[in-house]
């Protein structure tokens, strides 16, 4: 099940130089988080760590459960007022549900971010720098795909990792053996 049960977002980042996954992976999945929304509920929060060659990304699940009971609880509430013609109270009743529904989910995926960003001791911008560096040495070498820092598949166009298009060519393969005879020379011409 998805939204509106539950709201799935993902950060991702550079890995720092010192960084460790296991510790990482150790400190998001113990569900000892303290995220704390609107109205100070505890929020449900199941998080995913991929460790890719250069990056880190973190796929979290929100449970909309309590959201979703106080979004049905203003309609609830906007019903009443309108059976009792306070028309005005009912569209209050309907915004407010609306805004806080948006703003505590809004407020929740910040304080996930918050918490990520501060774990690993920077902010958006993490190790931008060194990963510049990476990137000019690897487009440097021409075994190495300039993307990601994978050795490149000399019979593919495409890096097997990234899966970024490097070029046309392809190196062809050339076997030495008595059948093959080298030197073959085909002209084509056009029929009139």
């Amino acid at each position: 099940m998805t939204f509106p049960f539950y709201y799935t977002g993902e950060i991702i980042f550079y890995k720092p130089e010192n960084f460790e996954n296991t510790d990482f992976q150790k400190h998001f999945e113990s569900g000892n988080l303290k995220i704390k929304t609107l109205l100070n509920f505890p929020a449900s929060v199941t998080f995913i760590i991929n460790d890719e060659n250069v990056s880190i990304q973190v796929l979290y699940k929100i449970s909309m459960f309590e959201q979703n009971i106080i979004l049905l609880f203003s309609f609830l509430m906007a019903t009443f007022f309108y059976l009792f013609d306070a028309n005005a109270l009912s569209i209050i009743s309907i915004f407010i549900g609306v805004f806080y529904y948006i703003g505590n989910l809004s407020k929740v995926s910040k304080s996930i971010k918050n918490l990520v960003y501060s774990y690993i001791g920077g902010n958006l911008s993490v190790e931008e720098s060194t990963l510049w560096n990476l990137q000019q040495k690897w487009m440097k070498d021409k075994n190495l795909c300039p993307a990601c820092g994978e050795p490149k598949n000399p019979y593919s166009n495409k890096c097997i990792n990234c899966g970024i298009y490097l070029s046309k060519k392809t190196v062809k393969l050339e076997s030495e053996n008595s059948t093959t005879v080298k030197d073959i020379v085909i002209d084509y011409k056009i029929k009139k």
